[in-house]
């Protein structure tokens, strides 16, 4: 999964990683080892503690900084609508108390609520907003700590 590093999200040089980083434990000084990445260029770096996952695969902890790595913020919004937008897709998202999300998983939740966005910004002035999928009531329960709905 190495082979997927983008680059130092601060100055775009390319990055490197590292499966025996060492380093020296606190408080007691000890010597450890450590997965990192690193930029080649300025110095900007993560790393897991080995020593802080014992019996994790050492590849296992690699792909996981290689996700956390590759994670951006995403762009500043440009369209004066970006903000309503916005509110819109999280509502959609999160519209069962994130049951559905749970459930189905980020990538389909996400990738329903930007069908229903569509819809709903495709259609002209005159005509009806479309209406938005129903989670039916009979089934599900109210979450006494969270207050959300919950399948049966």
């Amino acid at each position: 999964m190495t082979d997927d590093l983008k680059p130092c999200p601060f100055c775009g040089s390319p990055a490197e990683a590292d499966y025996s980083r060492g380093y020296s434990q606190y408080p007691s000084g000890l010597p450890g080892t450590a997965v990192a990445i690193y930029c080649q260029n300025c110095s900007a770096d993560m790393c897991t503690c080995r020593e802080d996952h014992r019996g994790t695969d050492a590849e296992v902890l690699m792909d996981e900084l290689v996700q956390a790595w590759n994670r951006r913020a995403l762009p500043a919004a440009s369209h004066p609508e970006a903000e309503k937008w916005l509110g819109e897709l999280l509502a959609i998202i999160h519209r069962d108390g994130g049951h559905y999300q749970a459930q189905h998983g980020d990538e389909k939740a996400v990738n329903d609520a930007h069908v229903i966005l569509a819809r709903m910004f495709s259609q002209s002035e005159a005509e009806p907003p479309a209406p938005a999928p129903v989670v039916p009531a009979a089934g599900w329960s109210t979450c006494g700590g969270c207050g959300s709905n919950d399948p049966r």
